[in-house]
């Protein structure tokens, strides 16, 4: 009967390498059990040293198989150092320290536990055999402490997995039951509260409250910019109006002053207690009569939301699902390559060549009221009003719009286009970063970085200024000068090509 157990037993533990051992909550790392196999022998590390059970069970399974001798101590250990497992609570992912929480207990874990245990059932029928004798009553007693302990150990294994994969899966909300799929129960709590559901459908145009200065805002909602980019068509914080205008040549972040109340308002919240952090979202009219939702998320033990949170949703993810749904844009296509948002990917490097150290210029300009603020460091009023964690602000009339490049802050305009640029260096060489936009509307017609050949160092990044840009066919001439005027160093340099 001993043997027959102990086969029993290995046959358990090789399905266990089939299986799902540990399962995190990003699928890609969970662990079958021939991976924990592999790689668990380094669990010390993480102070944790449940493999090493499979160093007992396999001693035991091979005495049990064999046929020598009794066998009790070796699975009596087994049992007892498997028990570490449930204090392996995060799954480290590289040398850096990072490391991803470990979500529940998989079928593999489940079948290595019950190979073990088979083990201590066949120890117990091994007691009896090696004594040899025929009186049941003392064949009985000598199988009997352990025979207890294993069946007693086997209840408390199959009992209790099979209750707390019942509770699991009446309780979970419908992603966490998506989840539990993969494991027989989840390490930690359940998370049982339901993702938000739109209630009423709102107009879109919406004004954003952000928690008060020293409660940072949780992203995506750290500024209008992720909402414009998933469709919004206004978004109104610190009453600035910013929007995405469609250009000749693209998409242009627009920033105004606000005027009309707008219908909608989303509110968002957060606090911190302990260990737990908790986020609020309320849509509704602006005058209240309409809530759309108002949901709060709150981080677990693992300091995972519940219900499901994303900081980078995909449309099916919250908050973002919630919130389209609740404004109209669920079918709507999100904006992409919006300039003043992203960085354009269409930007051309080229180098370019000294033509000759002309005459005395003066630095070109802008008409009154078009132009950057004039405080570098933020500290004026139309840089604070349009800061929105974006470049810096350029402004035509009452309308702020926002270059495509951070590095510009000076301009230069004529002919109805300005010029945005801005200096740096770069391996000992200076690089003119230039941006062409019409006037109008701002209409981004191209970007490129030109670098100045070595010797040409004269030039000091933060005072360089444009005094004269010629574009003729496929060339740009641009002279340059230190500070409002003085000496104007000329350079030639391939345009980009039109769009």
């Amino acid at each position: 009967m001993s043997r027959k157990l102990a086969a029993v037993a290995l046959l358990l533990w090789i399905g266990s390498l089939c299986f799902t051992g540990l399962a995190t909550y990003d699928e890609q790392h969970s662990l079958s059990g021939a991976e924990i196999l592999a790689m668990g022998w380094l669990g010390p590390l993480a102070l944790n040293f449940a493999w090493y059970a499979n160093v007992f069970f396999l001693l035991a399974l091979a005495f049990l198989l064999l046929g020598t001798g009794t066998v009790t101590l070796l699975p009596v250990l087994a049992a007892f150092v498997s028990l570490d497992t449930f204090r392996f609570d995060s799954l480290p992912l590289n040398e850096a320290g990072a490391s991803t929480p470990i979500y529940g207990i998989g079928v593999g874990a489940l079948l290595w536990f019950l190979a073990i245990l088979a083990t201590l059932f066949a120890s117990a029928y091994r007691a009896s055999e090696v004594g040899g004798s025929t009186n049941g009553v003392a064949v009985r007693a000598k199988r009997q402490p352990t025979f207890i302990a294993a069946s007693i150990a086997l209840a408390v294994l199959l009992g209790g997995s099979s209750f707390l994969a019942v509770l699991d899966r009446i309780r979970a909300n419908e992603l966490e039951a998506q989840r539990l799929q993969h494991v027989v129960f989840k390490r930690g709590s359940i998370c049982a509260v339901a993702e938000p559901v739109a209630a009423y459908v709102l107009a879109p145009q919406l004004e954003l409250q952000l928690p008060d200065h020293g409660n940072y805002s949780p992203y995506p909602f750290s500024g209008p910019l992720q909402l414009l980019e998933w469709g919004v068509p206004v978004v109104r914080m610190d009453s600035v109006d910013y929007s995405v205008a469609r250009t000749r040549t693209g998409l242009q972040l627009v920033a105004t002053q606000a005027r009309e109340p707008l219908p909608s308002r989303l509110i968002v919240a957060r606090e911190s207690s302990g260990y737990a952090e908790r986020i609020r979202l309320l849509l509704a009219s602006t005058d209240g009569k309409q809530v759309a939702f108002d949901q709060r998320w709150t981080t677990d033990q693992d300091r995972f939301y519940c219900p499901d949170y994303h900081s980078f949703p995909e449309p099916s993810q919250q908050p973002r699902k919630a919130l389209m749904q609740s404004l109209g844009l669920s079918t709507v296509a999100p904006f992409e390559n919006i300039v003043g948002i992203r960085f354009p990917t269409d930007v051309r490097h080229t180098h370019g060549v000294v033509a000759s150290i002309a005459r005395n210029a003066t630095a070109m300009s802008c008409p009154e009221g078009t132009g950057f603020p004039a405080a570098e460091d933020g500290a004026s009023p139309e840089r604070r009003r349009y800061y929105v964690g974006v470049r810096t602000p350029f402004l035509i009339g009452d309308k702020a719009y926002f270059p495509g490049m951070d590095s510009m802050r000076q301009a230069a305009c004529a002919g109805g286009f300005v010029y945005l640029y801005g200096g740096s260096e770069s391996d000992g060489r200076y690089v003119l970063h230039l941006e062409k936009h019409s006037l109008d509307d701002f209409s981004r017609l191209w970007t490129m970085t030109v670098a100045f050949p070595r010797g040409a160092n004269v030039i000091r990044p933060e005072s360089t200024r444009i005094s004269r840009l010629d574009e003729q066919h496929e060339v740009m001439e641009v002279d340059l000068v230190q500070g409002t005027s003085g000496p104007a160093l000329t350079v030639r340099a391939r345009l980009p090509d039109k769009p």
